[in-house]
């Protein structure tokens, strides 16, 4: 009787997204005692595929159906980064709690940055002739943050097998290593790194149970690791039910925030226009609503600010967009997350 009280406090779920991160994220939800009621895709095929895999009851390829369902309360965003804002300007101003998956680096921050980005494969067997692939699949950066901190990474999408991911920190007594979800180290004095930690396993289980070995390869064990746990913390905060809005937020408090997703943003623009002006260049973040995004401006590309997004957020809700910051209820986990008041 307990449990089932339990589960009723905890929001009805809708799905923005068919990709593998969403065969990955339902399992970790149904865990934890979430009910996931519906799913939305680009395409009505790609919504039925997902929908029949995962058990989901409704599917659809229309935004407002999964926004204006009645059981769903809380959203994640997890589809293509174009749609982002849209979906959650509206989902907002409806009242739905919002988690947005958006990229994030909450502790350190960059101030100037040097990158290339390239787009090697420009054609596939199903993608050719008239059509071409002008995405980039290829990026190598450096960034200097703002404690003197020199970073360089490159991100390269042609490394063949499953996903690697590998983090070096050197400093003057030696040197630390992530390798997947375990972390390496070598003291100046040894001749060769040890073990100091390794991740856990706890996820595997799911994601096995639930998906197929293409997700395990494909989806990075800490950012498993990250998701499992960002979901226990949304029940952590939704459970209770004894909040002013009925969640707490010290569960979540670590989450990020939009403005975090923004500076993010600010991060990759920067990226952006060192690879096309081949200099190092500032980050900067538009203080402003209506403020020029400045890679847009030295571009000489469209600028889309808020005002553009007040249209996406009207009809057919017939609802106002907010007219306020998102702010106090929002939190620092590597998702940007927000909820209604």
């Amino acid at each position: 009787m307990k449990k089932a009280r339990l589960e009723t406090m905890l929001p009805g779920i809708g799905v923005f997204g068919t990709g593998d991160i969403v065969r990955a994220l339902v399992p970790f939800l149904r865990a934890k005692g979430f009910r996931v009621e519906a799913v939305w895709g680009r395409t009505l095929d790609a919504a039925e595929n997902v929908a029949t895999e995962l058990n989901i009851p409704f599917h659809t390829n229309k935004v407002d159906d999964v926004l204006l369902r009645k059981d769903v309360d809380l959203v994640f965003i997890i589809c293509q980064p174009d749609l982002h804002a849209q979906i959650a300007v509206k989902a907002l101003g409806i009242g739905k709690h919002v988690l947005c998956d958006r990229p994030a680096g909450l502790c350190q921050r960059a101030t100037r940055v040097h990158g290339m980005m390239r787009t090697f494969t420009k054609s596939t067997e199903k993608i050719n002739g008239i059509r071409w692939i002008d995405s980039d699949d290829f990026c190598s950066f450096q960034m200097i943050l703002d404690g003197g901190i020199c970073v360089t990474a490159t991100l390269n999408s042609h490394m063949a097998g499953g996903f690697v991911q590998e983090v070096v920190v050197c400093g003057s007594r030696g040197r630390l290593v992530v390798r997947g979800a375990n972390l390496y180290g070598q003291n100046t004095s040894l001749d060769r790194e040890e073990l100091i930690h390794e991740g856990p396993d706890d996820v595997a289980h799911l994601t096995n149970k639930n998906s197929n070995a293409r997700i395990n390869s494909l989806l990075p064990q800490p950012y498993l690791q990250g998701l499992f746990r960002l979901v226990g913390a949304l029940k952590e905060a939704f459970a209770t039910g004894d909040g002013e809005h009925g969640w707490l937020k010290e569960p979540v408090s670590s989450a990020a925030t939009f403005e975090d997703g923004q500076y993010v943003q600010a991060v990759i623009d920067a990226i952006k226009l060192s690879s096309a002006s081949r200099q190092w260049e500032q980050v900067t973040v538009a203080n402003d609503e209506n403020e020029l995004n400045p890679l847009m401006t030295r571009l000489n590309l469209p600028n889309i600010n808020m005002s553009s997004l007040d249209a996406l957020s009207q009809a057919p809700t017939n609802r106002p967009p907010p007219q306020r910051k998102v702010t106090s209820s929002e939190s620092h986990l590597p998702w940007s997350f927000a909820t209604k008041h």
